[in-house]
């Protein structure tokens, strides 16, 4: 399968600049994705917006695991330096998807935040458990531990150290 798209918006909402999107299968049963735009942007009512730039996602499906590789460019970003965000998941039935966030980084505000590699995530149909999940620079740190649904003995703890909101503002804009 290949698409490309030179230019597309939806509703003044969504759009979408030089879109490719890829999909070969291999003899070994593996399924590869490629997807590629010079920018994709959304935006709410209020003018919020979150604008990625040079995006590129790669994913190599085989069985009930998906490997993936995201990355972008910041638009206010002038470094030319892309954030990152790899993984892997495994659909081990239709009710549990565990996964791992593994080698990322995203660039905020000229700081480099970094997830650790020992760290996983289960989602379920009405669960989702997070063990060990940190974001982190050199000065500030987002942790999160536990499990998020409806019963009353279900809880997520999200520690944040230092993290000044304001960082993301390269990130999201308008709010």
């Amino acid at each position: 399968i290949n698409i490309h798209i030179p230019k597309t918006t939806f509703k003044d909402r969504f759009k979408l600049n030089n879109f490719e999107l890829n999909a070969n299968s291999t003899k070994e049963k593996h399924l590869i994705v490629g997807m590629n735009s010079d920018s994709i942007t959304l935006s709410n009512q209020k003018g919020a917006m979150l604008s990625l730039h040079q995006l590129l996602f790669n994913a190599d499906v085989f069985q009930s695991t998906i490997d993936f590789q995201l990355s972008w460019r910041n638009r206010a970003d002038s470094s030319g330096q892309h954030s990152h965000l790899n993984g892997n998941f495994d659909a081990h039935d239709k009710s549990n998807m565990e996964g791992h966030i593994t080698d990322s980084q995203i660039l905020l505000n000229g700081s480099t935040f970094r997830f650790n590699n020992h760290n996983g995530i289960l989602i379920q149909k009405d669960r989702i458990v997070v063990d060990n999940l940190v974001f982190s620079d050199e000065k500030s740190s987002i942790k999160v531990n536990g499990a998020y649904s409806k019963l009353p003995d279900d809880h997520l703890m999200v520690t944040v150290n230092n993290f000044d909101i304001s960082t993301v503002n390269d990130f999201l804009s308008g709010i």
